[in-house]
């Protein structure tokens, strides 16, 4: 028994001296969502004073009729502020999946993305155009701006992001 104890503290002893192989730390996972500088940027409809957010977008694909296609939509306010909310009403000729119509957040705060991905089919008989509705609180009044996202290609055959 002796034998046995000494030959196991021989064998600790000699491996507690050996380090342990490093083990690379995990790489980040790759992220799905694009560089907001690398976005399209939405038209603001109209002249009124309104959410002080700008509206980036980028399809996954070619929009087509009949076609799903991812739509990733992201709000940046210019200002902090509070009940940011973005809506992607329902359109005649344009389904929505994935998702909802709307997306809200609590907290908006000053320079960051706010992310909202949807998937959409649009009809043959879609329009040019789908509206984004953004609104959100700042010191103490709501505001909203109503922004625009176009399914169509101005020229012939060019794709449309």
């Amino acid at each position: 028994m002796n034998a046995v104890r000494a030959w196991v503290l021989l064998a600790l002893a000699a491996t507690a001296g050996c380090a342990a192989p490093a083990v690379a730390p995990p790489a980040p996972a790759p992220s799905t969502e694009p560089d907001i500088h690398a976005m399209a940027v939405a038209e603001r409809r109209g002249e009124k004073i309104g959410a002080p957010v700008d509206v980036r977008y980028q399809f996954s694909g070619q929009v087509a009729a009949g076609r799903p296609v991812g739509l990733q939509i992201a709000a940046v306010p210019r200002f902090d502020g509070s009940n940011l909310r973005i809506e992607l009403p329902q359109s005649a000729g344009v389904t929505i999946a994935k998702a909802g119509p709307a997306a809200a957040f609590g907290k908006a705060t000053g320079a960051s993305a706010y992310r909202y991905d949807v998937e959409l089919t649009p009809a043959a008989e879609a329009p040019d155009r789908i509206p984004v509705i953004v609104s959100m609180d700042v010191a103490g009044g709501r505001f909203f701006s109503v922004f625009s996202i176009p399914l169509r290609a101005k020229a012939a055959g060019s794709p449309i992001h």
